[in-house]
């Protein structure tokens, strides 16, 4: 998963002209934005590519 991370270092939210709205910068290994962040779509096919033999996957199928 390691190898999946965005590498994101921080965050920036701007409003429709561009401006900057609020930021959460990057403050080092313990601030709000230093967890490993991993895209839903990477996570989903490292998953995917890891289970065992014999494992079957439902897509689109609901409770």
């Amino acid at each position: 998963m390691k190898r999946q991370n965005t590498t994101e270092t921080g965050t920036v939210f701007v409003d429709a002209d561009g401006r900057v709205t609020a930021e959460l910068p990057s403050d080092g290994p313990h601030g709000a934005t230093a967890e490993l962040e991993v895209l839903r779509g990477d996570l989903a096919r490292t998953i995917h590519d890891h289970l065992p033999p014999g494992v079957v996957s439902i897509h689109g199928d609901s409770i």
